[in-house]
């Protein structure tokens, strides 16, 4: 009877082990559950990030391209102010051209002044 108390004892310990064992399995699926969570954030985590980084490329994009507008915009009015420059010089230069003419047509008036001058002298010399 003693022996079938030592085995009753013995199996009572094992269930006891194999309680404890199952225990621990236990808790090791609440790990691995825990794990598969926490990955799961860390990959919906470096989804967003992905998402930010797209939205920051996108947002480089258009910042881009609106340097490319403003550089297209400078362009133009480069253009225009050369152009309208340009357009001031050649009416200057015609102005300038007119200015000579009056010149010469002054300096012929004088000529003919002198002339008239020399004439009149010739006549009061006489």
């Amino acid at each position: 009877m003693e022996d079938d108390k030592v085995m009753m004892d013995d199996n009572k310990v094992k269930m006891e082990d194999d309680k404890v064992m199952m225990d621990d399995n236990k808790v090791k699926m609440e790990d691995k559950v825990k794990m598969k969570e926490d990955n799961k954030v860390k990959m919906d985590d470096n989804k967003v990030k992905m998402e930010d980084g797209k939205v920051m490329m996108d947002d480089n994009k258009v910042k881009m391209e609106d340097g490319k507008v403003m550089m297209d915009d400078n362009k133009v009015k480069m253009e225009e102010d050369d152009k309208v420059m340009m357009e001031d010089n050649k009416v200057k230069m015609e102005d300038d051209k007119v200015m000579m003419d009056d010149n010469k047509v002054k300096m012929e008036d004088d000529k003919v002044m002198m002339e008239d001058n020399k004439v009149k002298m010739g006549t009061k010399l006489r």
